[in-house]
């Protein structure tokens, strides 16, 4: 069995792209996750960046809301493909190919709890991968 769930991401630094397929017109978003790396106590979070396909209106969906999104989940399937560069070089390529995802956290939303707070728990950017 081929399948992927990747949660409590955050979306890359390079956000999504959409295109539409010619002819089909059919849409697809290719995007990066970051996936936290387990850290021992002390150490800085790291981020495993993994490379995600997602199609139609869920890639459309994605492509419209990147910006408000905080943290993601996605389910898929691996797969790894292979295509000639420009250079002429053999590239290969391991994605996810994604049949959902989840908003798991929307970026105003945590405004929106700490408004009720009078605790802010800050957080440095350098933390955070986007």
């Amino acid at each position: 069995m081929n399948k992927v769930i990747m949660t409590n991401c955050y979306l890359g630094k390079n956000g999504v792209e959409l295109k539409f397929v010619p002819g089909s017109g059919n849409a697809v978003a290719t995007y990066s996750i970051a996936v936290p790396n387990y850290k021992k106590t002390g150490e800085k979070q790291t981020y495993t960046y993994i490379n995600c396909v997602t199609w139609n209106k869920v890639a459309e969906f994605l492509a419209n809301n990147a910006d408000k999104i905080k943290k993601i989940g996605v389910i898929g399937r691996l797969q790894t493909r292979s295509y000639d560069a420009k250079d002429g070089t053999k590239r290969y390529v391991t994605e996810i190919v994604t049949e959902d995802i989840e908003i798991e956290e929307w970026k105003n939303a945590e405004a929106n709890n700490n408004s009720n707070n009078d605790e802010v728990t800050p957080v440095e950017d350098g933390d955070i991968p986007f």
